[in-house]
């Protein structure tokens, strides 16, 4: 039983974090998610892992990230196991690619040239959000909030060869606001990144971007939607 004190306390005032997990099935109820003061709804993977193939499983997706959005929660889709499941939500649910904050399960690698530099750099930009050193591999090292969140991971290519931070590859990091967008890109700036292009509103009411790339050349972007 759900206990009035839980529902009547502002999600800030709880001190934790509170999930909707595996949203669609058994007792994760359309009231427990109007009433709940959760931050982040999780897709059961049973409705993503089939849904290139099931039209149903889309349409079920499409309209839990609308009601997400509509409901400013954080969203993660579980059973992501390909780059076609991704593009697909972009093609055919957009919400799932531009609206609201959301990630996927894992982590993201930068290959790197000295990782104690991008450990220091890493660590002090993202410090504020909670972020901190989790495993430390010698060539692969994992930074985020926790291991069951998804994380950046910084490393020294596994052939040997020089890093090199291609062409179109980016990660895109959503500090809350603009304002936040704004801090950040200072702050990367400090740390001795460079500026790809300075804070502003790329896209009418709908994306405020930054851009800089770090201290090996990966492209980093700071965002947020509206």
């Amino acid at each position: 039983m759900i206990r009035r004190g839980l529902l009547d306390t502002p999600p800030g005032e709880l001190g934790v974090d509170i999930f909707l997990d595996d949203f669609g099935t058994g007792y994760s109820s359309l009231d427990y998610f109007r009433r709940l003061p959760a931050q982040e709804i999780k897709i059961d993977r049973t409705f993503v892992k089939d849904m290139l193939d099931d039209a149903d499983d889309s349409m079920i997706v499409s309209a839990i990230i609308s009601l997400s959005n509509s409901f400013k929660r954080r969203l993660v889709a579980e059973g992501i196991e390909s780059a076609d499941v991704t593009s697909n939500n972009e093609r055919h649910t957009p919400g799932c690619a531009r609206k609201g904050e959301r990630s996927m399960i894992g982590y993201v690698t930068i290959g790197v040239s000295d990782m104690e530099r991008a450990k220091k750099f890493y660590t002090d930009l993202l410090g504020d959000m909670g972020a901190k050193l989790l495993l430390d591999l010698g060539r692969i090292a994992f930074i985020g909030k926790s291991m069951k969140s998804p994380m950046l991971a910084v490393c020294t290519p596994f052939d040997g060869t020089p890093n090199h931070p291609g062409n179109g590859n980016m990660l895109a990091l959503q500090p809350g606001s603009k304002e936040a967008v704004d801090t950040y890109y200072q702050k990367a700036i400090k740390l001795g990144a460079t500026c790809d292009g300075e804070p502003g509103q790329r896209i009418p009411d709908q994306f405020y971007g930054a851009y800089v790339k770090d201290l090996d050349g990966n492209k980093l972007a700071f965002f947020h939607f509206g």
